[in-house]
């Protein structure tokens, strides 16, 4: 599969990924100049014959579709999205920058140690970012499950407010009587909560960047009411950086599960060491629990 451009952006190189899954590009606006750096990432689900690929997809949309809603500077923003000769495929900032597992060390097995000042810093952003994913809402008739493609090619632009995707669902109403009140929508009535959760927060999905900006990128691992239940996969995230009630299947992911990830990171920022890794996967999960 050889692909050179995709929704307006000209792919300039790979971008290392660690699954056969997907593939990362470095990417420009076709209408740069020859010798322009890369302003952006291509995403693209690589297509598939086996029975998981209807859940990749799904995934993948949703993933998609939640950058093309978000709106914070914490989250890179979706510039385009779409299928194109078959390919599904989506186009977001490039953050300039680096990994917090980089900063930390993770890489080269070598862990160190941040400031408190810099743990400050990184911790605060990011909660902020994370803070936001999860008290994202939407209006009431956006609030159902994503389709599994994305139909055409589309320019997709960071929006100031949520933009949906359709649904049949039936439209949040106000009981009220109030006309004015429909009109302003002061009172919050036709918007509900998306109830997103990462589900994979760890060092590698923090972004640095060099003008010193905190980002939370790869939604990959997303869950929300947009994405119907049989496409959320149990398995996501990485291990080390997962809550007890994940690792066991004793519960489902929340927002806590989320938070317990955050913690964690906190924790190897200061102390300058692994929380939780082991030999392999199973003894990292009999270290949590």
């Amino acid at each position: 599969m050889e692909l050179h451009s995709l929704g307006g952006y000209r792919l300039l190189g790979a971008y290392p990924v660690l699954n056969s899954v997907t593939r990362l590009y470095y990417a420009r606006p076709e209408s740069a100049p020859d010798d322009a750096p890369a302003t952006a990432l291509a995403k693209i689900l690589v297509p598939s014959q086996s029975q998981e690929y209807t859940l990749l997809k799904a995934q993948f949309a949703h993933e998609a579709n939640l950058l093309r809603s978000f709106s914070h500077p914490g989250i890179p923003s979706l510039r385009a999205a779409g299928t194109q000769d078959g390919v599904d495929f989506y186009v977001m900032d490039l953050v300039q920058g680096v990994d917090l597992a980089v900063l930390l060390g993770h890489d080269r097995r070598e862990p160190r140690a941040l400031s408190k000042e810099l743990a400050v810093y990184i911790l605060g952003q990011l909660a902020d970012a994370l803070r936001y994913v999860h008290t994202f809402e939407v209006p009431k008739e956006g609030v159902g499950s994503v389709a599994a493609a994305f139909g055409q090619v589309a320019e997709a632009e960071p929006s100031e407010s949520a933009d949906a995707p359709a649904s049949d669902g039936d439209e949040g109403g106000d009981d009220d009587g109030d006309d004015d009140d429909d009109e302003e929508g002061d009172d919050g009535d036709d918007f509900e909560c998306l109830d997103v959760l990462h589900r994979d927060l760890c060092p590698a999905n923090v972004f640095l960047s060099v003008d010193g900006d905190v980002l939370l990128g790869d939604f990959g691992s997303a869950s929300s009411k947009w994405l119907a239940p049989e496409f959320t996969g149990s398995e996501a995230g990485h291990v080390a950086y997962k809550a007890p009630e994940r690792v066991t299947g004793s519960g489902k992911a929340t927002v806590k599960s989320d938070l317990f990830s955050l913690a964690v990171i906190l924790w190897e920022i200061l102390r300058g060491e692994r929380c939780f890794v082991a030999g392999n996967e199973l003894e990292t999960m009999d270290e949590i629990v």
